[in-house]
């Protein structure tokens, strides 16, 4: 498109300091199309400010994985466009990311079909497995040795540029901060 991507956020042009989106109703967004990505990740009062700011004659594409964690902030707005059976929905079925023989694939379909996924121990063929450890000192002794030595060395990742550490909390030994 020749258009960079933004956040809602940015697109709405957020002010922090006030507290407001300044795209909005009364100044809406200037746009014919609008492709909102990860919309899983919207949660319903961003959306309806999005909503609010978007011209009548402005279309939108919603992409988004309904079986992702639903957004922090309140709502379940793609499960629940999808849900409305008003909005033209399509479902991709191939997989594009990882490998069809993916071990992520094969606990993904599972998961999603209530079931508990097969677990592997770390290897060279596997890339998904679980560790249970019941001591944050453990946990967080774990990641480090998996980041710093073990997936280096099993699947030859660099650990500064090919691997990536989420945690769900903030503060403690385990959290992001």
């Amino acid at each position: 498109t020749g258009k960079k991507a933004k956040t809602i956020h940015r697109l709405l042009e957020y002010s922090p300091q006030e507290n407001l989106f300044k795209k909005n109703k009364r100044h809406p967004l200037r746009a014919d199309l609008i492709t909102i990505d990860e919309t899983s990740m919207a949660d319903i009062l961003l959306m309806s400010n999005l909503l609010s700011a978007i011209p009548n004659w402005c279309h939108l594409i919603f992409i988004g994985d309904a079986f992702q964690l639903p957004a922090v902030g309140p709502g379940n707005v793609l499960q629940d466009f999808i849900a409305s059976g008003v909005i033209p929905t399509v479902e991709l079925t191939k997989i594009f990311r990882q490998a069809q023989q993916s071990q992520i694939i094969a606990a993904a379909h599972a998961i999603k079909n209530g079931l508990t996924p097969e677990l592997a121990p770390p290897g060279p063929n596997t890339d998904f497995f679980f560790i249970e450890e019941n001591s944050i000192n453990r946990v967080v002794n774990t990641i480090i040795e998996f980041v710093t030595i073990k997936i280096p060395k099993i699947l030859k990742y660099n650990p500064v540029n090919d691997i990536q550490v989420l945690s769900p909390i903030h503060k403690g030994l385990a959290g992001v901060e």
